[in-house]
């Protein structure tokens, strides 16, 4: 799958027993608004793409197999984002039934804050 210029905030990712740890930059709201008004925008698209992808990246190399996005249980975001802005993000797997798999994830600003948290995102496998 290619991410165009507005979808690259994952910058890197490691492994990790459990799971996955990566670090992401906030991209501008305008990057992801084009000729609309980003005025008022909370929360880009691309940061929480970037929490869809670290755990599509866990998900294919410790179950191998690919999946897309079926629900989110809840998301909380804890303070607006600043453009620019580093965040580490953390995935963890929950479990897999049948086609199901379940994960959690949390963004962290530079003083370790969490910014952004998912509980319950879960993914259907694709075959």
């Amino acid at each position: 799958v290619y991410h165009g210029v507005p979808f690259q905030a994952l910058r890197d990712y490691a492994l990790v027993d459990g799971g996955l740890w990566a670090r992401l930059i906030v991209p501008p709201p305008a990057l992801i608004a084009g000729d609309r008004s980003a005025a008022g925008w909370q929360l880009p698209s691309a940061t929480i793409d970037a929490g869809l992808l670290g755990a599509d990246l866990l998900v294919w190399h410790t179950l191998h197999v690919a999946d897309l996005p079926q629900s989110f249980d809840r998301i909380r975001l804890a303070r607006p984002l600043v453009p620019g802005e580093a965040l580490t993000l953390r995935v963890w797997l929950r479990g897999r039934s049948d086609r199901r798999i379940d994960a959690d994830f949390v963004m962290v600003d530079a003083a370790g804050r969490v910014v952004i948290q998912v509980d319950g995102y879960h993914m259907v496998e694709v075959k």
